[in-house]
């Protein structure tokens, strides 16, 4: 099936192979010394059995990473995501050091709340004062008085500590409070029925409208949620669970879809005019040219902004002119067991399929984890939206815009 490729997809092909090549291994994201033992990581053998253990509070390590995870894939969604990143580590930490485990005895939240807000507040002071000048340094149409932590979703107004507390963190706790067993149950429980990517949408729009978070959470938060529990930190270790690493979704940021644009994936799968004809797929011209015809292979010259978010909702593979690629899809799906079909298969999915289908063909596993973590470091350090720096590109042979004549115009996409 991998050679198969070659017939429709020989850019995204020769990209996942130079991936593969590379033989980068997943970024295990490191876990804070203040919310488990240091000296284990998810590569033990004994990483599983660890994960079961119960801390004083009856509360397993695998539901404390589970807390701890959502809370920051929740804040992971602001305009400065080391600013609210470094908020909160900060705010946990010194919770944790003042002995208030707020991720284990969820009453906290209410009984020592005036405390909490006090921690949580001083920390945005202090955010404020490290990264205001950082932050606007890095655009000229930024200033340091516009610097926020919290500002999140084009949200306006800055948002209060409260705000930010009640109405984003606390949510993601007191949804583990929900059902019995927890964030584990919620997360695991239906790996049999479900993919990760569908659990993912179920904790934000619960078919019940009971749990869901709603908007505390984007896809892209649900995503990246997702990675991290089952690709990252290998939480499904120890218990009864159908995933792996494999299955997780890829969250699409602006990088990531950056780089499907300009390497080839977009346009061998989808086609890349074809989506720009339809406007609820996220592309928008920038320089008054008109939309191609839904069948045309020619993309228009001039600078186009993808959505992201648009492209990885509704981008679908079943298209007449991608018939190659829509039967490979329907083939691989087959092959290994996935149970979407044709017109439900996102980006998301295929990219899950090329993972598994060049770790067959070449005995090695490769993940989403490892797709996403590679593309974040070409797309932040060569790929950029403006005057991408393709000599230094590691994926500059095989970047369909940076090889094929027709295809120039894709780097005058950016997201």
């Amino acid at each position: 099936m991998w050679s198969d490729l070659d017939k429709f997809a020989p850019h995204t092909k020769k990209v996942f192979e130079a991936i593969g090549k590379a033989k980068i291994h997943p970024v295990l994201e490191r876990i804070p010394n203040w919310l488990l033992d240091g000296k284990i990581n998810q590569t033990s053998k004994t990483w599983g059995s660890y994960l079961n253990r119960t801390s004083e509070y009856d509360v397993t390590n695998r539901e404390r990473l589970l807390r701890y995870l959502i809370t920051r894939s929740v804040v992971d969604q602001g305009s400065d995501i080391q600013g609210v990143e470094e908020w909160h580590e900060g705010t946990f930490s010194a919770l944790y050091a003042m002995g208030l485990p707020v991720l284990d005895d969820l009453t906290l939240l209410v009984k020592a709340y005036p405390t909490i807000l006090e921690v949580a507040d001083q920390m945005r002071v202090k955010i404020i004062n490290d990264r205001s000048a950082v932050w606007a340094a890095e655009s000229e149409s930024r200033k340091e008085g516009a610097y926020w932590p919290f500002t999140v979703d084009g949200q306006r107004g800055k948002g209060n500590t409260h705000w930010f507390l009640t109405a984003r963190v606390f949510p993601t706790l007191l949804l583990a409070q929900a059902v019995q067993g927890g964030l584990s149950e919620l997360v695991f429980g239906n790996s049999s029925i479900e993919s990760p990517k569908e659990m993912a949408r179920r904790l934000r729009n619960d078919s019940d409208y009971k749990r869901g978070l709603s908007w505390v959470m984007g896809d892209k938060a649900c995503d990246l949620f997702a990675k991290w529990a089952i690709g990252s930190y290998r939480l499904s270790e120890g218990m009864p669970c159908n995933w792996t690493p494999q299955d997780c979704p890829i969250p699409m940021d602006q990088r990531i879809g950056r780089l499907m644009i300009r390497c080839g994936f977009m346009d061998e799968f989808y086609g890349v005019a074809a989506e720009m004809s339809t406007k609820s797929h996220g592309w928008t011209p920038r320089d008054g040219q008109s939309r191609p015809s839904s069948h045309g292979q020619k993309i228009p010259m001039g600078k186009w902004h993808l959505t992201v978010m648009d492209f990885r909702r509704q981008g679908r593979v079943a298209i007449p002119h991608r018939s190659l690629a829509r039967d490979w899809v329907s083939e691989t799906s087959q092959e290994f067991g996935r149970k979407f079909a044709n017109a439900n298969t996102g980006p998301q999915d295929i990219i899950s399929l090329l993972c598994l289908s060049y770790s067959e063909e070449f005995g090695v596993t490769l993940t989403p984890v490892e797709v996403d973590d590679y593309f974040m470091e070409v797309g932040g350090r060569e790929c950029w939206d403006v005057g991408p720096k393709c000599g230094e590109c590691p994926l500059s042979e095989h970047c369909q815009a940076n090889n094929d004549a027709s295809m120039i115009e894709l780097k005058n996409c950016f997201t």
